[in-house]
């Protein structure tokens, strides 16, 4: 875990970007991993219309 995070930092340090990961809400331990490495869901809603 360490190490992504490691990569997380360095990634924004050179290239000045985001990471955006999507998850299903029932994806309970998806969710707590992007926690951890301090990632967080407070900017966008999703809306989908499927057929």
């Amino acid at each position: 875990m360490a190490q992504e995070k490691e990569g997380l930092k360095l990634d924004r340090e050179v290239v000045g970007a985001g990471l955006r990961l999507y998850t299903d809400k029932s994806n309970r331990q998806a969710r707590e991993i992007y926690e951890k490495l301090g990632m967080n869901k407070e900017h966008y809603h999703l809306y989908e219309w499927l057929k």
